[in-house]
């Protein structure tokens, strides 16, 4: 049996650790690279026996012609609303009224009549949401489209809509790793965006990664780096690349944990694909974003432009804030720390270590 999903946290839990090899190992690259799960290209196996999504595998650049941001919004919207016409079903946005959420509304009010879309859109949010985006909620949501609270989501995943939401756009350097970055500038092997092992070496060690380790990963990092359908030759490119490969899978997965216990559960991977669709987590998208942007901060800029392109609302573009909307969702809720390939939730560390693999990469790591 294996995992789809775990979330890593947790895994420092598993007691005692010198009893799993690799683990320690394994573990210790979370400090620099939040979320790592899995490597999508399954050359590298984790100490947790993972069962590699076959949705995630990185589309080959070659077989996609060339799209911009805006003309890989428009398929992906006529090929979800396509979906829920010929099924008879709505679709569930799940509206944050952060970057990502209004960019998937956006794209589907620029590139189609609201006639065919107020009958079809439901608008899954809250009021922290309302605070998050107001202009854009006043503007373009109040009085077109139904809202249905997130507090309603036990029925969500039962087949009866089709789930709409802005996971995964792992195209930029994550906040989190704007703060490693700081970190790394400070260091003596540094040398302005420059990528080289030394450097990445330096990046894991200053993050807290302990020598044997960094050493380790600085090596499967730095062949993961070549192996890369995209030429990378700057350390943010790195950091991204890295991001992109091994967190994309914990990002496909993350929102089931959420749900709560009495809710109908998702039972293989077909019917999750069936009823979730991550909406910039399509092969064009992809390979829009191994070929195309050049500026992979955390404030994605691609995003913002195409939403200014529409909105006009160049105040909240430059200048939102970020307002934690799942927040109540979360209270009074258990969440799963992991998902075996049934998609049965796992909640204790000493579950997750029953998937644990002898026969990993990490193995001979002590």
């Amino acid at each position: 049996m294996s995992l789809y999903w775990h979330r890593a946290a947790y895994l420092k839990h598993i007691s005692p650790l010198e009893a799993y090899p690799g683990l320690e190992a394994w573990i210790s690259a979370f400090r620099a690279f939040p979320r790592m799960q899995s490597d999508r290209n399954g050359i590298f196996r984790p100490p947790l026996k993972t069962h590699l999504d076959p949705g995630s595998k990185i589309p080959n650049p070659d077989d996609y012609p060339e799209r911009t941001f805006a003309e890989c919004c428009a398929l992906r919207a006529t090929e979800i609303l396509e979906c829920a016409e010929a099924q008879h079903k709505p679709i569930y946005i799940m509206f944050s009224g952060g970057i990502d959420s209004t960019a998937v509304v956006s794209a589907f009010l620029q590139n189609f009549s609201l006639s065919r879309l107020n009958d079809r859109i439901k608008i899954v949010t809250s009021t922290e949401s309302w605070i998050e985006n107001p202009n854009f909620i006043r503007t373009y949501l109040i009085g077109r489209f139904e809202f249905i609270s997130p507090h309603e989501a036990n029925h969500f995943y039962d087949g009866r809509a089709l789930i709409v939401t802005g996971d995964p756009n792992d195209y930029y350097i994550g906040r989190d790793q704007d703060d490693c970055m700081r970190a790394l500038a400070a260091t003596p092997e540094y040398a302005g965006d420059t990528y080289s092992i030394d450097v990445l070496l330096a990046y894991l060690r200053v993050n807290g990664v302990p020598e044997t380790h960094a050493r380790i990963w600085a090596d499967i990092l730095d062949q993961d780096r070549r192996r890369a359908p995209t030429k990378i030759t700057t350390f943010s490119e790195m950091l991204w690349w890295a991001r992109f490969n091994w967190t994309w899978q914990h990002i496909i997965f993350q929102s089931l944990a959420l749900m709560p216990l009495n809710a109908p559960r998702i039972k293989s991977i077909g019917e999750y694909y069936d009823r979730v669709h991550h909406f910039f987590g399509s092969p064009e998208f992809q390979v829009w974003g191994m070929m195309m942007i050049k500026d992979r901060s955390s404030r994605k800029p691609d995003f913002r432009k195409y939403i200014l392109d529409f909105t006009h609302d160049d105040d909240w573009v430059r200048h939102k804030g970020k307002f934690f909307s799942l927040r109540p969702l979360l209270q009074g809720r258990k969440l799963a720390i992991g998902f075996d390939e049934q998609f049965n939730p796992l909640y204790t560390p000493e579950e997750l270590a029953k998937h644990y693999d002898p026969k990993n990469d990490f193995a001979s790591v002590r």
